[in-house]
């Protein structure tokens, strides 16, 4: 596994952490990258390549505000389609094996997903990034379908991209 996370923004400097594991055995391999301007980021080829990064690759960028912490994971390398599903769905054994299983029967592929309990009530939501690039119905067809399901209370799908 690899991954990139960037761990701390100090003005214009951001630290990123490269871990590379193998077997269970975690190195960290530290660099100094002063920010472009508008924001931009320029990694070096070798850590770029070293975790994926090329041209038209799909990256997670997951942000915690409180810590100034960022990560970025690959989702998808290049020539995907690519679609966010969002739902929000009863809380009960099977519901997401429910929703699992009717994107898997339309050639569906989950590239990334999170679910958490809604506090309070019966509900959970989902996040999902979602390869279409060789499904067998349409996005709308796809939240038509699962708008059908019983467990299934609301429905978002949108193209990425």
């Amino acid at each position: 596994m690899v991954s990139i996370s960037l761990v701390s923004i100090h003005h214009t400097k951001i630290y990123i952490y490269l871990r590379r594991c193998y077997t269970g055995d975690c190195v960290r391999i530290y660099d100094i990258i002063k920010i472009q301007e508008n924001g931009i980021i320029r990694l070096p080829e070798d850590i770029a390549t070293e975790i994926g990064i090329v041209k038209g690759a799909y990256f997670l960028v997951e942000v915690d505000e409180r810590s100034k912490e960022m990560s970025f994971e690959r989702v998808a390398v290049p020539g995907k389609d690519l679609a966010e599903l969002t739902l929000i769905l009863e809380d009960k054994p099977g519901a997401l094996a429910n929703v699992a299983l009717e994107l898997g029967n339309n050639n569906i592929n989950i590239l990334f997903n999170e679910s958490d309990e809604i506090a309070s009530t019966n509900l959970a939501a989902l996040v999902a990034v979602l390869d279409i690039s060789q499904s067998r119905i349409s996005v709308e067809k796809l939240k038509s379908h699962l708008e059908g399901m019983g467990m299934v209370k609301e429905v978002g799908v949108r193209k990425i991209e």
